[in-house]
């Protein structure tokens, strides 16, 4: 599951596009799967044209800039295998 929660106190959600690509790949010896999920995030939002409380923001970011917390969630490893995932951004 993939969540992304918007951060500004503003209205650009409606501007912020998700891509998401998920590639998997299982082993049918050992039932590993091998996995990578691609997630682009693209802030379409004019820089200009909207009041402050629809772009502005409270970190001093540029009007119209998103910021936003991503949460990828998956299904939990094993006991044996505690460290099973691996996160590269």
């Amino acid at each position: 599951m993939l969540l992304n929660d918007h951060a500004n106190p503003n209205k650009i959600d409606s501007f912020l596009h998700r891509d998401v690509a998920y590639d998997a790949v299982v082993d049918r010896d050992t039932g590993e799967v091998a996995a990578t999920l691609r997630v682009t995030l693209t802030n379409q939002a004019p820089g200009t044209g909207y009041e402050d409380y629809e772009f502005g923001n409270v970190f001093g970011f540029e009007p119209g800039s998103n910021r936003t917390l991503l949460t990828v969630m998956r299904p939990a490893c094993p006991p044996s295998r505690a460290a099973c995932a691996s996160v590269r951004c």
